[in-house]
This record gives C-alpha cells, structure tokens and sequence, in this order.
C-alpha cells in the first residue's frame, strides 16, 4: 500500500543557508519507521528556521508558479525485506584525500538477501564545511565498493547545510553484504572543516542510511557518469539530460503504481542562475501534467558558483496495464541562460546522475 500526501518527503536534515538567498535546496530523504497492524499513526510535514526569525523569512516552494510540488509518501514494506539505520550525532571529516565512514558503528550494517534481487540504497545527511572552498562528497557503500556518490556544495559559502541526498540500486546475490556510508572533501582536506549533522545538538539532524530489498523485475534503472552541460535555456522549456542513457522504458499488462526518483549533482558556472530537475512521462494527461512533467524541484546556485547540489526528485505515477510508458529526466534553469547548468560534479567518472523506477503492480 501507497499513501501519499502533497508534501514533500521529509530529509530529516534541514538545509539551512546562512550566507545565500533565493538559492532553493531540494534534497529528499527516507526514513525506515516500524508500524504495528491495527494502529494508525498520523505523519505531517513540518518546519522552521534554524534560529528566531519573523514571518516570510523562509520558503517552501519554488518557481514563478505553479510552484515545484512538495510531497510526503508513506510505503508498507515488509519488515524482511528493508533495513535502515540513523544517527543525530555531528561528525567531522578526519581529513585527507580519501573516503571515511560517517561512523562505522552505526551509520553501516549488514544485510542478508533471502533471494538474488535488487537493493535500493539511500543516503541523506547535512552537509557543511566551516572553511569556504571546499565541497563535500557523500557516498555509499556495498561489499566496500562504492556504488553511488553526490558531492554537496560548500565552495561559496561556510555553514550552510545541504540537505544532501544519494540513491543507487545494487544487484545483489542471496546472502550477507555490507552496506555503509561514507563522506571526504573534494580534494584534500584538513580536519576539522567538513562536518555532517546540522543544528545545536545535542540532538543534530539525523544522518541516515536505508536499503529496500525487491525482485529485480521491479526496478527498472538508469544512470550515467558522463558530465553534462546545458547549452542553452529559455527559462521555461525542459530538455532532456541524456535522452538514451537517463530515460526509462515501462510496458506491463498489469496495472502499476510507479515511484520515481531523480538524483543529480547540479551546479552552475555562472551566478545568479538556479538549475530545475524534472521527470516527464510520455504518455500523460495534458490537463493534469503539462508538457508531461509529473514533478519537478528548483536547485539552488543563485549565490554562487561551482557549488554542486545533490539534488533530488521523487514522485508517484500510476501506469495502467496494456500501455508503453516511458519516462525521462529533464532540466532547465531558472531563467534564460547559456551554458550555465551543470550536472555530474568531481572528476571523471563524474557523480552518477540517476533516473530509477520501483513498481507496485497487480
């Protein structure tokens, strides 16, 4: 079962920005939660601002309107086949060049497939550095590789948290693997000035990793390392990142409740100009999804510049039997530019950029 509500889901990491404005940040986050049967549990959106402030200070929503849709969704999953792990400590980057788990204890477990299958692996975490020039990478890993990695942009700005997010799906054999996650700087780093975990403790937003375990046949995926630049946009118009290589292809004779998720590292080159991330799906209602796009998030580099955001987009679309659906990840900036939007960040292979489909079918 499927609730869903028109927010979005929460981070748990609330993305605060100290020294930029009008700089949308949309990072997603999943949290595992135990439910009993025969009880019901009332699950709202809620927020605030990291220190007093009076009214219309911050903002939810972004775009000239409609604005970019906020979501809340709650999914039932068999207590067997998920697994997730938190924590509300503040970590510091020990410093140096390579990758380093957040917190081997906790942020890391192990998990048996009863069958081969397919993981679905999120990570989510505030991201900061209380030094400018200096981004944050976030990534996760299985069987100690690394299967998916965001970078969290820092470059401009001190103590401003991004809500950072990072989805992979990994194949997996039947048997135990070892899942965790891990962070560094984008280039050598000293102690000290990459941190994860936001606010004044000593509770800090909670840094989370969460593994959901389904049949292969019901994750359809698609990802690319490649950097992409956005040669031109009028503001208004989606264009496809990579029209063959981030697109989705869904053709069942049973009818599907589809969960979609984008996951990109957008950034800009110049300032001033915000990136938008969509999912369009051909064939939609023209009346309820204009130009196809089923939902869509604003990335914030309005401030600055070579500042990757790990943005992320997740939305829910019912495709009823006997129809070929397929559905692609979009972009456009905010206003007209040329050459300005950026998506994959690091060196090459570049962070993966990543358009995944679970299906619910009956």
């Amino acid at each position: 079962m499927l609730l869903v509500a028109n927010q979005t889901v929460p981070s748990l990491a609330t993305a605060t920005a100290v020294m930029l404005t009008a700089s949308p940040s949309c990072g997603a986050g999943k949290r595992r939660f135990p439910v009993k049967a025969g009880t019901t549990y009332d699950v709202r959106l809620r927020w605030k601002t990291n220190k007093p402030e009076g009214a219309a200070v911050i903002f939810a929503g972004a775009g000239n309107g409609a604005y970019s849709p906020m979501r809340l969704s709650v999914q039932l999953v068999p207590t067997g086949n998920s697994k997730g792990v938190a924590s509300t400590a503040q970590y510091a980057y020990p410093g140096g060049t390579g990758w380093a788990a957040i917190d081997p204890s906790v942020l890391a477990f192990d998990y048996t497939a009863p069958t081969a299958g397919t993981a679905v692996v999120s990570g989510n975490a505030d991201l900061w550095t209380s030094a400018g020039s200096y981004n944050q990478d976030l990534g996760i890993f299985v069987d100690n590789t690394l299967v998916a990695w965001k970078e969290s942009g820092g470059f401009a700005g001190t103590y401003s948290p991004n809500a950072a997010f990072v989805l992979a799906t990994v194949p997996l054999n039947a048997g135990p693997h070892a899942v965790a996650l891990a962070f560094r700087g984008n280039k050598t780093t000293p102690r000290n000035v990459v941190f994860a975990g936001a606010g004044p403790g000593p509770s800090h937003s909670p840094t989370t990793l969460s593994l959901r375990f389904l049949p292969a046949g019901q994750v359809i995926d698609a990802s690319s390392t490649s950097q992409y630049g956005l040669q031109s946009s009028d503001g208004s118009s989606w264009s496809a990142i990579d029209g063959t290589a981030l697109t989705i292809s869904v053709n069942r004779s049973d009818n599907c409740l589809v969960i979609l998720t984008g996951n990109a590292d957008l950034w800009t080159s110049v300032a001033g100009i915000n990136q938008d991330l969509g999912i369009t799906i051909t064939p939609a209602d023209a009346v309820t999804y204009p130009s196809n796009l089923i939902g869509w998030k604003e990335s914030g580099g309005f401030a600055g510049t070579f500042s990757p955001n790990a943005a992320a987009i997740e939305t829910v679309f019912a495709m009823p039997g006997g129809s070929s659906y397929t559905a692609t990840l979009v972009w456009k900036t905010n206003k007209s530019s040329a050459r300005a939007a950026h998506a994959g960040a690091g060196q090459s292979p570049h962070s993966p950029t990543r358009l995944t489909a679970v299906l619910s079918c009956q």
